[in-house]
């Protein structure tokens, strides 16, 4: 699996806890992020699984740089996150309902946070780019760009 697969993955899992958990601010881990929650607390990164743990630190890292989430701290192995919740643009972004579906689909945050619960890999792919390119869109329209 290449990193942007797995870039998406990691994005669409910490997208799902922040919008089942907004507005409260959230504490996340590394095994949060890699599917398994105890991982991190109960024997720390395997060594097999450290390259996938650096790229999903380094996902929450891009999220927040880029806007989509805010959070008070992080610890300085990217193991860790505390406080982390949706900014306004990513809240936006998962509340969007795209364009191709219709009125009575479900938000974006909704079909990301079922998509992971179900395992369905290549959907969470897919919603997360939908993601991104709505805040690219949204970034791009409040300085006059129309794309």
């Amino acid at each position: 699996m290449s990193n942007i697969d797995k870039f998406n993955e990691f994005a669409g899992r910490v997208f799902g806890i922040l919008y089942e958990e907004f507005p409260i601010p959230t504490n996340i881990n590394v095994g949060d992020i890699l599917g398994d929650p105890d991982l991190y607390n109960t024997t720390g990164i395997p060594p097999e699984m450290a390259d996938d743990a650096d790229i999903a630190g380094y996902t929450v890292v891009w999220l927040r740089q880029s806007g989509y989430l805010d959070m008070l701290n992080q610890d300085i192995s990217l193991n860790e996150f505390y406080n982390v919740v949706l900014t306004a643009k990513g809240l936006e972004v998962l509340k969007a309902i795209p364009d191709s579906l219709t009125p009575r689909s479900s938000p974006l945050g909704t079909q990301i946070a079922d998509a992971v619960k179900s395992g369905a890999k290549e959907t969470v792919s897919s919603l997360v780019n939908q993601a991104l390119s709505t805040g690219i869109k949204l970034a791009a329209s409040s300085v006059g760009i129309d794309i």
